[in-house]
């Protein structure tokens, strides 16, 4: 959800006008160090590459998860009910 967001913010990004005019869109005139709006791009760009990096880690440690449940010899067993009203005698019996 976040990365989808990232990447929208980051293609919508625009200089903002001091002034507040939300339609109205400025011109940066280059300069020495860095504007609001490549600091901005930056961060965002950072946040994204770091996202995926987490997704990636999560995909591993869920193939690594299926793959041990699948190897495993302890069958899998689902319990499914509306309510808890049967679900505990169930399970003891």
């Amino acid at each position: 959800m976040e990365l989808a967001q990232r990447n929208y913010q980051r293609s919508r990004l625009c200089a903002a006008d001091p002034s507040g005019a939300p339609t109205r869109r400025l011109r940066l005139s280059g300069g020495p160090g860095e504007s609001q709006i490549e600091s901005d791009r930056r961060l965002i760009a950072e946040r994204i590459v770091r996202i995926k990096a987490e997704l990636e880690k999560v995909k591993r440690t869920r193939s690594l998860g299926r793959q041990a449940r699948r190897q495993g010899a302890v069958p899998v067993v689902a319990l499914v009910g509306y309510t808890n009203a049967g679900n505990p005698l169930c399970s003891t019996g």
